[in-house]
């Protein structure tokens, strides 16, 4: 296989997990754990640029989302559902609201509550005491949610599991990062020569390889990358350094997930999760005219440097950054 894993297997108990790897195991202790509650995404964040925000036209710039409580008595036991806005550079914050069991709705398709917000980002700002001025493109607004049931238990981005939260399955949302975008153009397809660096899956890897690269903008400052191999494009978040380090060859071998790259007003991230559920950052940005030089690395432990020269006559922007 081109990338260990540990294999686990795991009885879901909402909120909580417990792994056991016994073959045909069973659990008589199930009905005695706790059990505990979720919100679920519907469909999609809708907004003029959603998630994001657009940081030249404050007065429109909004985000709309749908949740449905989930719990093992078909949301019955959710009592309220609350967020805040969080501005992390400033350190400020603020109570946007709740929306508790006698104003939620019903889904008609199962009978679950449901819970519908819109916040417009002078609506955040106004709530953590703060004007536009105060904040930057390429910052970003944090909305942090907080679930509690008539059990009293309090659930959060903290004690709910990254693949609840991260994983199409389960979609619970607790957490929301509306970036302060600007106007984006870092689309096209790059020459491309990635080398590995550090110990991948227990392993030194310094391999290169060298290819084409494209960046496809899906709108509003959100990218997904693609690797050509062979004529055949890929989705590779690792921008080739699968194949320099694992000697990967299809689709299924690579990150994959939900990994995006985004530009918030020169400012690059990466979003979503790999189907590992590993997060990516990067370590460095370095512009030099026709080339883009990254640094990244994964919470898994991989890392690799990725210099992107452009084929088309332009320069890069020199505005990029961490």
């Amino acid at each position: 296989m081109k990338k260990l894993r540990y294999k686990i297997c795991f009885l879901f108990g909402l909120a909580l997990f417990f792994s056991a790897c016994e073959k045909d195991r069973v659990f008589p202790e199930f009905a005695d754990i706790e059990h505990g509650a979720y919100p679920r995404l519907l469909g999609s964040i809708t907004g003029p640029n959603a998630p994001s925000f657009n940081y030249n036209d404050p007065e429109n710039a909004s985000i709309t989302f749908m949740v449905e409580f989930y719990d093992d008595q078909n949301g019955a036991t959710v009592d309220s559902y609350c967020w805040t806005a969080n501005h992390a550079p400033s350190g400020s914050s603020g109570d946007l609201g709740c929306v508790t069991r006698s104003q939620f709705g019903v889904n008609p398709a199962n009978g679950r509550p449901t819970a519908t917000f819109t916040f417009t980002l002078q609506q955040a700002l106004d709530a953590m005491g703060l004007t536009i001025e105060d904040v930057i493109g390429g910052e970003a607004i944090d909305f942090y949610a907080t679930l509690t049931t008539n059990r009293g238990q309090v659930f959060t981005r903290f004690n709910t599991n990254a693949i609840t939260q991260g994983q199409p399955a389960f979609r619970a949302l607790f957490q929301i990062r509306s970036n302060l975008i600007c106007p984006s153009e870092l689309a096209g397809v790059f020459d491309a020569v990635t080398t590995g660096q550090g110990v991948w899956a227990g392993s030194p890897c310094s391999s290169s390889w060298t290819g084409q690269v494209e960046w496809v903008h899906e709108g509003n400052g959100v990218y997904t990358i693609k690797s050509v191999v062979e004529g055949n494009e890929l989705n590779d978040i690792s921008m080739g350094s699968y194949y320099a380090c694992y000697g990967v060859t299809g689709q299924s071998g690579l990150p994959n997930g939900t990994l995006k790259l985004t530009d918030a007003c020169g400012k690059l991230a990466f979003i979503g999760l790999s189907q590992w559920g590993e997060t990516y950052t990067f370590n460095s940005i370095t512009v030099n005219g026709n080339q883009l030089t990254v640094d990244w690395a994964n919470d898994y432990g991989e890392t690799a440097v990725t210099t992107l020269t452009r084929t088309d006559g332009k320069n890069w922007p020199e505005n990029l950054r961490l």
